[in-house]
């Protein structure tokens, strides 16, 4: 009986266990010669009692082989409930096995299950994940990549905060208010209280001033002050006086755009085109549009620029990289099949637009192709709105840009209509100002809502060249927070 195991001693018999339904009472069990006092009936009773509960437990888990672990711990929770295992200090033997070793995820008391797999879909342990990689940083944003980048901005350390007196120069000038401008300059130069970096820039203002109005004595005198005072060599100077292009003005020129294929059925475009050229004195020509240029189409719009061309008046064009990079891919040196009016409207393009490497290349190759005397360079009178004008500073012309020139003055819609058709399939938007030589304040706003526009599309815009007076100016009105700004060096 398994009472008997802490109740018997060693050398006593073990009782025969009856079913408890089966079983005879204690009183009966006994001799009746040999009757027990109550209190020790009572004790026998209790005894019986105990040993029929006990044989209802099932004691096989305790009881099993060494191979399965002690099983005294209590059941999951989900399970039902079952009578708790009867413990006692005399299970506790030197042959038990030993209590399970706690794996990294279980807590103390729950069974122990080595010889199961850990289920699959169990989740990695907190300090698994904790020994990842930490990710890369993020890398802070542009300038505007490009865009930019945004967009990669620029930002410029404004001489301003300590020399208010620049900005009010600058707006003095965009009004027109030119002895104003100079007063106010000529007097911030001669003040020893401004920090280094702002008597420097209104130097170089004033320099600016004096070169627009060609006021070239007055320059060099100031020239030899500047050179002392900052033991450095002052600029040349260029007299810009006499640059003014009024088809950069609102309302000065007519407007034409081509469109669609420039062939021999494009003489109703043609007519157009000389009834606007006999309107104003100042023309220009929107190139943008054009799908296809057929031979044709070259010769007549060869022979319309070579008659305008006499007629001394000032012509503008709008992005003629378009049409030059057209016809680049319609020739091929030593092809003779190829029309000849499309190497000479690309040689006459090139005169206009002031490339004069590019025209000279090829003129060369039109010779190899054609077995003639190549055309010579013939400096232009007068250049596009797109191409700077020659200077004694002037720097070689990229042609990447879109190009301003002269005073731009009031809206200038279709100016900048034309450079916002330019943009249209560009990331990186660059607008020369190099010869730029005044800016109302109409017209910097109408730029620079162009400039955010462009931005907002995600296109990184760079504004290069600029004067001092124009850079002063875009400063002025907010640019560096949305155009990167690209000081000339001067």
């Amino acid at each position: 009986m398994v009472f008997s195991r802490f109740t018997k001693k060693d050398n006593e018999p073990s009782k025969t266990v009856k079913p408890a339904s089966a079983k005879p009472s204690s009183a009966s069990a006994r001799p009746a010669s040999a009757p027990l006092p109550a209190s020790a009936k009572a004790t026998v009773d209790k005894i019986d009692q105990i040993e029929a509960e006990m044989m209802e437990l099932d004691f096989t888990k305790s009881s099993g082989g060494s191979d399965s672990p002690r099983s005294a711990e209590k059941p999951p929770a989900a399970s039902a409930p079952e009578p708790p295992a009867f413990e006692m200090p005399a299970a506790k033997s030197a042959t038990a096995p030993a209590k399970p070793a706690i794996e990294h995820g279980f807590n103390p008391g729950a069974k122990a299950a080595p010889a199961k797999p850990a289920a699959p879909s169990a989740k990695p342990a907190p300090a698994a994940a904790k020994s990842a990689p930490p990710p890369p940083p993020k890398n802070p944003p542009p300038p505007m990549q490009g865009v930019a980048s945004v967009m990669m901005m620029e930002v410029q350390e404004s001489p301003f905060e300590a020399a208010p007196v620049l900005e009010e120069a600058a707006i003095l000038y965009a009004n027109h208010q030119d002895e104003a401008a100079l007063a106010a300059l000529e007097d911030a130069s001669t003040d020893k209280t401004l920090p280094v970096a702002s008597a420097r820039q209104a130097w170089l203002l004033l320099f600016d001033l004096y070169e627009n109005l060609g006021l070239r004595e007055a320059f060099e005198t100031a020239a030899l002050q500047f050179a002392v005072r900052f033991e450095t060599s002052p600029p040349a100077f260029n007299d810009r006086s006499k640059l003014k292009d009024p088809a950069l003005m609102t309302g000065g020129g007519q407007y034409f755009a081509f469109t669609g294929h420039l062939d021999n059925n494009a003489g109703k475009q043609f007519e157009q085109l000389r009834k606007a050229a006999a309107k104003d004195s100042v023309l220009r020509i929107e190139f943008g549009k054009i799908d296809t240029v057929a031979g044709e189409g070259a010769e007549m719009l060869t022979g319309f620029l070579k008659d305008y061309r006499k007629t001394g008046h000032d012509l503008v064009f709008s992005n003629a990289d378009h049409l030059i990079k057209m016809l680049n891919g319609m020739i091929d040196t030593g092809r003779n099949t190829d029309a000849e009016s499309l190497w000479l409207l690309l040689l006459d393009m090139y005169q206009l637009q002031y490339m004069q490497t590019a025209f000279e290349e090829t003129a060369l190759n039109y010779c190899i192709t054609y077995e003639v005397s190549p055309p010579s360079w013939v400096e232009p009178k007068k250049t596009t709105a797109n191409t700077p004008a020659p200077a004694p500073t002037t720097m070689q012309v990229p042609q990447d840009a879109f190009y301003l020139k002269g005073e731009i003055e009031g809206s200038a819609d279709e100016l900048f209509k034309s450079a916002s058709e330019y943009a249209a399939d560009k990331s990186l938007v660059v607008i020369d100002v190099f010869d730029v030589k005044r800016m109302d304040f109409i017209a910097g706003g109408n730029f620079l809502n162009l400039v955010s526009s462009l931005r907002a599309q995600g296109k990184r815009i760079e504004v290069r060249n600029p004067s001092p007076l124009i850079n002063a100016l875009l400063m002025t009105m907010g640019f560096t927070g949305q155009a990167t700004i690209t000081k000339r060096n001067k």
